[in-house]
């Protein structure tokens, strides 16, 4: 962080990527009249596993206070989201093929403005509004991981009581844009549709210091 003056700070921080390693179990129901698909020994239960990429970030804020009681904030954050190319889930049974799905994903570029407001020593106001593209194209859209712009708006607060007490509370409603899906395959058939999708978040936190 620097801070060329008393009321600017400039910050800047790196979060590397993540490899994550997934186990679980495959479990598959043939109906009768498909056994012939387990003939060889495919489609029976069997342990799975998967490696998923997830993507290393990069953040710059900024604060400026422009007044004593007012100050606004802003940041804007890289997300390396091109790591996730596939979504590959692999067998333990030897002549059960891998599921792939491809992905494709796109890196992306967050930004966020807001503005605090210290309406006593004891209360500050909060409030800002995210934009937050999605990284998914309609091309690679998925049932499983569908893609949509977000738009994040929050309203917040903080009271301290005393110099070792401070409650934080804040609300935070996630617009996601409608987004499509039309894909197909030779084993799975087509699927056409709509996503449509809302978050609500609240949180609450209790600081106290000794």
């Amino acid at each position: 962080m620097y801070e060329p003056s008393k009321s600017t700070r400039i910050g800047l921080s790196y979060r590397s990527p993540i490899t994550q390693d997934i186990r679980g179990n495959a479990d598959f129901t043939v109906p009768a009249s498909a056994r012939a698909l387990t003939a060889r020994g495919q489609f029976t239960d069997t342990g799975a596993s998967a490696v998923l990429n997830l993507p290393d970030t990069l953040s710059l804020a900024v604060y400026q206070e422009l007044n004593p009681r007012l100050a606004i904030v802003g940041d804007v954050t890289w997300t390396n989201w091109s790591r996730f190319q596939e979504l590959r889930v692999k067998f333990d049974n030897p002549v059960q093929a891998d599921t792939v799905q491809p992905e494709n994903w796109n890196d992306t570029y967050r930004f966020g403005v807001g503005a605090n407001y210290a309406v006593s020593d004891r209360l500050t106001l909060r409030t800002g509004i995210t934009y937050d593209p999605s990284p998914v194209t309609e091309e690679f859209n998925t049932p499983r991981l569908p893609g949509g712009d977000r738009t994040l708006i929050g309203f917040g607060a903080s009271y301290r009581p005393s110099k070792s007490f401070n409650f934080d509370i804040g609300y935070t409603h996630v617009f996601v844009n409608n987004s499509y899906i039309n894909q197909s395959s030779t084993t799975a058939g087509t699927l056409k549709g709509n996503f449509e999708g809302g978050v609500d978040i609240v949180g609450l936190q209790v600081s106290w210091q000794f």
